[in-house]
């Protein structure tokens, strides 16, 4: 998506981009120079990839104005994609630590297995 947003001549937008683009990059080459890099160092990241995955996205919408069937069904990717990540953002944590579940709650576990499963049928 982000790739339609350099197709726009604004260089208000282009210099914003180029900044975004330029600290994600940085950032990510700082930390392969870490002999461990763990979750929290990468999670620094995410706000950067964040503005510019809605940056893209609106300026998607905008470059597809004029073909009102394609911009129905980016739209409908990209909340679907949305979706996606928000259930395995929810998901991960819980199947992390699933042993500790059992043994601390398994009340909860039960309740979160059996919606779920409702939620697949």
């Amino acid at each position: 998506m982000l790739f339609l947003a350099w197709l726009n001549k604004d260089k208000n937008l282009r210099w914003i981009l180029l900044s975004l683009t330029g600290s994600a990059f940085f950032v990510f080459l700082m930390l392969q120079f870490f002999f461990f890099t763990t979750m929290r160092y990468l999670l620094d990241l995410v706000p950067t990839l964040a503005f510019l995955a809605i940056i893209g996205f609106w300026q998607a919408l905008i470059q597809l104005k004029k073909y009102p069937i394609a911009r129905g069904i980016f739209s409908v990717i990209a909340l679907a994609l949305l979706t996606y990540t928000l259930a395995l953002g929810l998901i991960l944590p819980i199947s992390g630590h699933l042993e500790s579940y059992r043994v601390f709650n398994p009340a909860l576990l039960e309740q979160i297995t059996w919606r779920v499963n409702a939620l697949m049928k």
